[in-house]
C-alpha cells in the first residue's frame, strides 16, 4: 500500500506469485535489478518509445517485517535511476514474485 500511496499515478496496484517472477527475482537478488533492453514489448510500458531503453526493475530481498521491506523500497524509489535508465513502478520480491 505505500508504494501506492507514494505514487498514486501508478492507478492500480498487482500483487502476483507467478513463478517465473518468482525466480527471476531469486536468480536477480545479488544484482538488485533486473535489466530490459532490446525487448520490442518494453514499449508496452509507459514513457518507453524505443526497445532501445534500459528499463530497471528493482529487487528485494524477502522480508517478514513488511514495513523494512516498504521503507526499502520507498528509499530505492525516491533515488533516481542511473543516467539513461527508465524504471518500474513495481519492484520483485526475491522468491516471492512480482
Amino acid at each position: 500500500m505505500r508504494r501506492y500511496r507514494e505514487a498514486p499515478e501508478i492507478g492500480a496496484i498487482f500483487h502476483t506469485h507467478g513463478p517465473a517472477s518468482t525466480v527471476i527475482g531469486r536468480a536477480h537478488l545479488a544484482e538488485g535489478a533486473v535489466w530490459i533492453e532490446g525487448w520490442e514489448l518494453q514499449k508496452a510500458l509507459a514513457g518507453v518509445k524505443t526497445h532501445q531503453a534500459t528499463i530497471e526493475t528493482p529487487v528485494f530481498a524477502n522480508d517478514q517485517d513488511v514495513n523494512a521491506l516498504a521503507d526499502r523500497a520507498s528509499e530505492r524509489f525516491a533515488s533516481p535511476p542511473s543516467a539513461g535508465v527508465l524504471r518500474t513502478p513495481g519492484y520483485l520480491i526475491a522468491g516471492h514474485g512480482l
